[in-house]
């Protein structure tokens, strides 16, 4: 009975006779491919391990720019919140009749900001403001000025909150002027409140999408890089 012969197999993928030497005969390395699997996707002899592990360098970039990509989102979602509060020592009765007014301004430098150190990103306004009822009372309309903001509205009993779209006096002063009108009824207005969001930390010299784009071409070269390398070994190895 014939006995099996031992098949070997070079770097080619070439079937070699047991008792041949040859240089193809060492084993198939490639870091880019499986462990033990060779370019037609056979597998290789137990003897002849493919060599698919990462190195630890490798490693050690990919996970360095993971750490600067967890970095940056974190620093961007990061905010500071800062509050000011106006609250005259009575209630204000404002009447739409006579176009009742009053003005005050929202400072939070007093509280701990410092424009130019933070970027502000978010700020709110709320009112707290009630009917003064009685059954000759329908309804009341107020305007309330922030900055270069106009809001109009109808006043109902509880809180209102406005959303500031210009920041820019925030931004650099660290303050705003807020003015209430009544045009229409007469309401009272018991107190107004300033929050604000800033960031945490000076603001960035590189935006967040242009960060994003620096790494993706990074990790283009990289690959670009290895590929290269990959390249130059196989036309070494026909050789």
């Amino acid at each position: 009975m014939r006995s099996k012969s031992r098949t070997k197999y070079c770097r080619k993928n070439r079937r070699l006779s047991n008792g041949s030497r040859n240089e193809c005969q060492k084993p198939f390395y490639s870091g880019m491919l499986l462990e033990g699997i060779c370019p037609k996707g056979r597998r290789l002899p137990p003897q002849y391990p493919g060599k698919g592990e990462v190195s630890m360098k490798k490693l050690l970039v990919l996970s360095c720019l993971a750490g600067f990509i967890f970095c940056v989102v974190g620093s961007a979602g990061a905010l500071v919140y800062y509050s000011d509060e106006y609250d005259p020592n009575h209630d204000l009765f404002l009447r739409g009749w006579c176009h009742d007014s009053v003005s005050w301004e929202f400072n939070i430098r007093d509280h701990g900001f410092v424009p130019g150190e933070r970027d502000v990103v978010s700020a709110e306004v709320q009112l707290f403001l009630y009917d003064d009822g009685g059954c000759f009372d329908f309804w009341e309309v107020a305007k309330l000025g922030i900055g270069d903001n106009t809001f109009w509205w109808e006043v109902d009993t509880g809180d209102l909150s406005f959303s500031v779209a210009s920041l820019m006096t925030l931004n650099t002063s660290g303050t705003v002027e807020c003015t209430l009108t009544a045009c229409l009824g007469d309401f009272y207005f018991d107190k107004g409140v300033l929050n604000v969001g800033a960031t945490d930390g000076p603001i960035a010299p590189v935006p967040e999408p242009s960060i994003m784009l620096l790494l993706g071409c990074g990790f283009v070269c990289v690959a670009g890089f290895g590929w290269k390398r990959f390249s130059k070994k196989s036309t070494d190895d026909r050789q």
